[in-house]
């Protein structure tokens, strides 16, 4: 399966993501290189299937399972992505305010975590 430089770039961030929270969480995560990884989501991704839409998730013996969201949720997530087509300026104030719901919304995240989340949400890329 060949993949566009933005599928592998959303994908490496997936991984990223989900390793990170497996460290945090003390999960296993037995996939060690992000090659690894991709070659076994790949193996289970069905022909014609939009990796860009697809959910990873995880069991509690770090086993994958792949999910693609119904025809209601991917409406809204067309809504998010046309809402996200913005300038820089307002990529700012989106993160400003996404950061701010989050950091006052009490739960286990860290902040580090908060923080990559809500510039996903804006569409911003931190390092």
């Amino acid at each position: 399966m060949a993949l566009t430089p933005a599928q592998r770039a959303l994908l490496q961030n997936r991984y990223s993501v989900a390793k990170y929270r497996a460290v945090q969480l003390h999960a296993p995560f037995p996939w060690p290189t992000f090659r690894s990884w991709l070659e076994e989501v790949i193996r289970q991704v069905p022909d014609g299937e939009d990796l860009s839409k697809m959910v990873v998730r995880y069991d509690k013996e770090g086993k994958i399972s792949l999910h693609w969201p119904s025809k209601r949720v991917a409406k809204q997530l067309q809504k998010v992505e046309k809402a996200l087509k913005v300038s820089t300026e307002d990529r700012k104030i989106l993160f400003a305010v996404e950061l701010m719901q989050r950091i006052m919304t009490p739960g286990p995240e860290e902040l580090r975590e908060k923080i990559m989340s809500a510039a996903e949400v804006a569409g911003i890329d931190l390092p």
